[in-house]
């Protein structure tokens, strides 16, 4: 399992930051064996693609600093997906 414990803390912590920061609220947040699932509400100041790449762009440091072997199980080494 590339999620664990640890690696679902920090996704979640840094969603919250997320949240906070950009005014925005995660209705729902979770993590399967590989993937991370979120639906958020936002205002109309942010377009759905930019709050996306925002929360991917903001997410994968704190993942990739607390379990560096992350990246590489899931992204061999490149960042996040096309998906």
């Amino acid at each position: 399992m590339v999620f664990r414990e640890p690696v679902e803390e920090s996704v979640r912590e840094a969603w919250l930051g997320i949240a906070a920061r950009y005014e925005l609220s995660f209705v729902e947040m979770g993590t399967d064996r590989n993937r991370m699932h979120f639906l958020m509400q936002a205002g109309p100041t942010y377009s759905p693609r930019k709050l996306v790449q925002t929360v991917k762009r903001l997410t994968a440091r704190p993942v990739v600093v607390r379990a560096p072997a992350v990246k590489k199980q899931l992204w061999g080494g490149e960042g996040w997906g096309d998906g």
